[in-house]
């Protein structure tokens, strides 16, 4: 962190199923919903509306080319300048975008949220704290199989085979190497509130607010 400032970018990463949607939802409750705002770098993903349904499926959703990190990192930009941005809405059905999108005020914490954040240097460039939320990767695929199957209507023998042949390689290659570059790394098998509480307070020393 280099100094007390009206922003602070928090780039937090880790694999899929690892807990970071969970620590980054506490991390807001403990310093407050007003004081943050949050981009999904998974609701960047490319728009696929142009490809039929059997090449949507083929693609590797777990590459970095994948997503339009471009667009993501101009709205930070916006938003560290005040100005609101329309973060898009992805279909996992249809592997597609959603017209519209969520509206998204500057606040002065934002959270950056994503498996690739730490991998893209132009993220990493931009975040004031890295965190990688670090679980095991058996832990991940029993939570993933349980989230997709639960949220996204996928089988779990979908999920699993998804799992051998992009989404743990890609970890590999990716993710898991993308760890070095982080200031702090977050065991979350279980909830870390003791992580939680360390985090949000200091980012609010950072910000110099005052919760009293």
């Amino acid at each position: 962190m280099r100094r007390v400032r009206d922003h602070l970018v928090v780039g937090i990463a880790g694999g899929s199923g690892s807990g970071k949607t969970t620590f980054c939802n506490r991390l807001t409750e403990s310093v407050g919903a007003d004081a943050v705002v949050t981009l999904h770098h998974d609701c960047y993903y490319h728009d696929l509306r142009h490809l039929s349904q059997e090449e949507r499926y083929a693609n590797n959703y777990d590459a970095p080319e994948a997503l339009q990190t471009d667009l993501l990192v101009e709205h930070v930009h916006q938003l560290i300048s005040g100005d609101s941005v329309v973060m898009p809405q992805y279909d996992y059905s249809t592997n597609s975008r959603i017209p519209g999108g969520f509206p998204l005020d500057p606040r002065p914490i934002i959270i950056i949220e994503g498996v690739l954040v730490l991998a893209d240097e132009t993220i990493r460039d931009i975040c004031d704290l890295r965190i990688f939320v670090d679980t095991s990767d058996e832990l991940r695929l029993e939570r993933r199989c349980r989230r997709d199957s639960q949220e996204r209507g996928r089988d779990v023998e979908t999920i699993r085979r998804q799992w051998a042949e992009t989404v743990l390689p890609m970890h590999q290659r990716y993710v898991e190497p993308s760890k070095r570059c982080a200031h702090l790394v977050v065991p979350a098998e279980a909830p870390n509130e003791t992580a939680v509480r360390i985090v949000g307070g200091y980012l609010l020393a950072q910000l110099n607010v005052n919760r009293a």
